[in-house]
């Protein structure tokens, strides 16, 4: 390893440190026909935008003049709908956008997702049924944009477009990816939300890593993710408007981990840990809470840069953007049925439900090689849009929900790096050669039991069911999973007046 880091601190030097300053917000405005009365869009754009143009009057707002990157969240209407905030921001130096919210129901969406979730020709029946025409992901930005990807998640329990946002950036020679990120929020349709936003944290890791191992050789770069991750530090367990570092869950540790963020040693640190959904101080999350809680749902998290050795998570700061007096609104009681149930008027003034996030991230200063990142992305993006891509990074970790194997991580996916195998509908790790297994039929758990050659499968032996290698032809055989070649036939001997069965074997 020692070896491995001289040389890429010889290729890149030991680059200087520069700052790339992102904010995110969430805008919490669903373009649908029964929430569109709910979400006051157009009362708080105006609010937004003065209060992008003059901060007086306002609370929450950051210094724009040293913001570099707006990932905006939630902005599911037309791009007119939102000109005012547009406007705003280019007139503070954001000149550069992503354009209409994404993504939409014809970008890519991975072939077939797993179990009875919903495919891209539901998306698209909802979506015309709805007027909800996009996930909502907008990227505002002062540096030029090289190159954008707009995804679908493959894993979504609604039948509505989600997904992430991909901006590469040009900010003074250093190639900066910007992932802006919505993923499934808490709601309960028959399938938890931690068991869909797992398929999606997993999709997630892998295509950074993809986006990583494509830059590394191509210059400076740093690989940044932000937005509404909808995954809460603390479990749903914290009703404290401050950090409850004691509070952090594994299931998100185990997660944000894969993001490459130590939720508990950013926390302890003070980077990460105030609640961005917060019923006590944003009134806005207070209308749609039930009860105390306070999460933690929206980061900004440095997942990877040249010269390949992130610096700790640098301070997430929350902020409530609300106006000084109060705006007044028609409110919904409830935010799936909106005005299909019970309304009421009342005043607001948080002016977005989250609590925004502002991070300024330490990236490499460098030489200018953005054509050559450009061209790495481009060509990282047409392997991930096939199959192979995001439709087999979007998978089961250990302990997540599945239906059959292949619902379940392979080993360059799996966050423990064991391939994971699904066991009475939940994804377990493998069992490598030797060990005891379960009966020998399609979905044995061994290791590689879906690799052909050179495969394993399970059999039974003198001491019970092992894993063992997968057989060469001519071997005798039960199964076709058994053999090497995925081929187990009859075979015939000539009797006394015919042929008569001698046994399968692997052809």
């Amino acid at each position: 390893m020692k070896h491995v880091a001289a040389l890429l601190l010889a290729v890149h030097g030991a680059a200087a440190a520069k700052e790339l300053t992102v904010y995110s917000i969430n805008f919490a405005c669903r373009d649908v026909l029964h929430l569109a009365g709910c979400d006051n869009c157009q009362t708080r754009f105006d609010l937004i935008a003065s209060a992008f143009l003059d901060d007086s009057g306002f609370e929450g707002v950051p210094n724009l003049d040293e913001v570099d990157v707006v990932v905006a969240q939630e902005l599911s209407t037309s791009e007119a709908a939102f000109a005012q905030v547009t406007a705003a921001l280019a007139s503070r130096g954001f000149t550069h956008t992503t354009g209409a919210p994404a993504p939409t129901v014809s970008d890519p969406h991975c072939v077939d997702p797993p179990g009875p979730l919903y495919d891209i020709d539901d998306k698209k029946a909802f979506s015309a049924l709805s007027g909800l025409k996009s996930g909502g992901l907008v990227t505002f930005s002062k540096h030029p944009i090289k190159a954008t990807a707009r995804q679908n998640w493959c894993v979504h329990n609604l039948p509505a477009p989600a997904g992430y946002l991909s901006t590469l950036l040009d900010v003074d020679g250093t190639a900066a990816l910007v992932v802006n990120v919505h993923l499934f929020p808490e709601y309960d349709f028959g399938i938890d939300a931690h068991e869909i936003r797992t398929y999606q944290f997993s999709e997630l890791s892998a295509f950074a890593n993809a986006a990583d191992l494509a830059l590394r050789f191509t210059g400076s770069y740093a690989i940044i993710l932000a937005g509404d991750f909808n995954e809460d530090a603390y479990g749903l367990s914290s009703a404290s408007t401050g950090p409850r570092c004691d509070l952090i869950s594994e299931d998100a540790a185990t997660k944000l981990g894969a993001l490459s963020l130590d939720v508990r040693a950013a926390c302890a640190s003070g980077a990460v840990g105030q609640p961005t959904w917060s019923p006590s101080t944003n009134d806005l999350a207070e209308k749609f809470s039930e009860g105390s809680k306070h999460e933690v749902l929206d980061y900004i998290v440095l997942h990877s840069s040249s010269p390949f050795s992130p610096p700790p998570a640098a301070a997430n700061v929350v902020a409530t953007l609300k106006i000084d007096a109060t705006w007044s609104g028609s409110f919904c009681e409830s935010s799936i049925l909106g005005t299909l149930g019970a309304t009421y008027d009342a005043t607001a003034k948080a002016l977005t439900d989250h609590n925004t996030v502002t991070v300024a991230v330490e990236v490499p200063d460098g030489a200018d090689k953005i054509a050559e990142a450009a061209a790495a992305f481009d060509d990282m993006l047409l392997s991930w849009r096939s199959s192979q891509g995001a439709q087999e990074a979007a998978c089961g970790q250990r302990g997540s929900i599945c239906g059959v194997d292949t619902n379940c991580c392979e080993a360059p996916f799996s966050w423990t790096g064991v391939e994971q195998h699904c066991d009475s509908f939940q994804c377990e790790a493998c069992v490598p050669l030797g060990g005891t297994c379960g009966a020998q039929w399609e979905g044995s758990g061994c290791c590689n039991y879906d690799q052909y050659p050179n495969g394993a499968h399970c059999e039974m032996r003198w001491n019970g069911p092992a894993c063992i290698p997968k057989y060469d032809n001519g071997h005798s055989c039960w199964w076709d999973q058994e053999c090497n070649s995925k081929n187990c036939e009859m075979t015939w001997m000539r009797g006394w007046w015919s042929w008569i069965p001698a046994g399968k074997k692997c052809k």
